[in-house]
């Protein structure tokens, strides 16, 4: 198997918000969604009932034209207010 193979195979690309949503609803806790960057995606979380989100580029110093998750931040509190604990992860 090449790389892009084996990493395309640990993806599941059919999760949806529905799905998270039902985890939500199923989970007598905390609720985080990790991999955040954009303000519409924040309040997709927050509407499905996630407690929390990781503003996360997942270790994008391999990625040149992604964005910093500090950079992210504010238009991201911007959009949840206070609905949502953030986590910014370097």
């Amino acid at each position: 198997m090449g790389l892009i193979d084996y990493v395309n195979s640990q993806f599941d690309r059919s999760v949806t918000w529905k799905d998270a949503e039902l985890v939500v609803q199923e989970w007598d806790g905390p609720f985080v969604i990790k991999g955040l960057s954009s303000a519409a995606d924040a309040r997709m979380a927050k509407a499905v009932g996630a407690s929390a989100v990781m503003i996360s580029n997942h270790g994008g110093r391999q990625l040149d034209g992604c964005a910093s998750p500090i950079s992210c931040l504010a238009p991201i509190r911007d959009a949840v207010g206070d609905a949502l604990e953030l986590i910014v992860d370097g």
